[in-house]
């Protein structure tokens, strides 16, 4: 499984998400490798930011990611708002979760090329953080902030660019790409998670 090969790469990184309880990781693996939710995998919940962390390092979120088909990422997150966008040959398939979209292309047998997780909203949608909790198992907060990642998930990014209103830093391990707000005091740690990227 492409997953497991890319997961168990950092082993060390899978077990860096601080706020995990000891007796979760097992319960957790089965999130990142089965592609199960965490409520899925029994589960009660867990933090967003762990997700997040995840994520970074395996390259899927909750188990969806580049090359997963719409059915997959449907049968994970429920039910979507449904885009089309271009025209044929360059049509793109979007399925927006709220807090998470997927994006297709190569329809009729849709692949999903890339999935980004929509950080902001949680501040801009009063529910979303509910229906996560609800729907995914993910506990969040109104903000995620670049300092609330483990020192060893933040360790593996590049800077891409910097200016005073935002900062972008890139995975390239598993190809994604994390979008930071700007911070008034120039902390970077407290740079809020904007929004994360993964497969372009």
């Amino acid at each position: 499984m492409r997953f497991t090969e890319r997961g168990f790469s950092r082993p060390s990184l899978f077990r860096s998400c601080g706020h995990v309880k000891k007796q979760d990781f097992g319960l957790m693996a089965l999130c990142m490798v089965g592609g199960l939710t965490p409520r899925e995998a029994g589960v009660n919940h867990l933090l967003g930011v762990d997700a997040i962390s995840q994520a970074l390092v395996t390259g899927y979120f909750i188990g969806i990611g580049p090359g997963s088909t719409p059915m997959e990422v449907q049968k994970r997150l429920g039910a979507a708002a449904r885009q089309l966008h271009g025209s044929k040959p360059h049509r793109l398939l979007r399925l927006d979760f709220g807090l998470v979209e997927a994006t297709f292309a190569g329809g009729p047998d849709w692949l999903c090329q890339w999935v980004s997780v929509h950080t902001h909203r949680l501040a801009e949608m009063p529910s979303l953080a509910g229906e996560c909790a609800e729907r995914f198992g993910l506990e969040f907060s109104e903000t995620v902030a670049w300092g609330q990642l483990s020192p060893e998930v933040r360790d593996i990014a590049d800077l891409v660019d910097m200016s005073p209103y935002s900062v972008r830093y890139r995975f390239p391990a598993v190809t994604a790409t994390v979008h930071l707000s700007e911070s008034s005091e120039g902390d970077e740690l407290a740079r809020v998670i904007e929004k994360i990227s993964i497969g372009v």
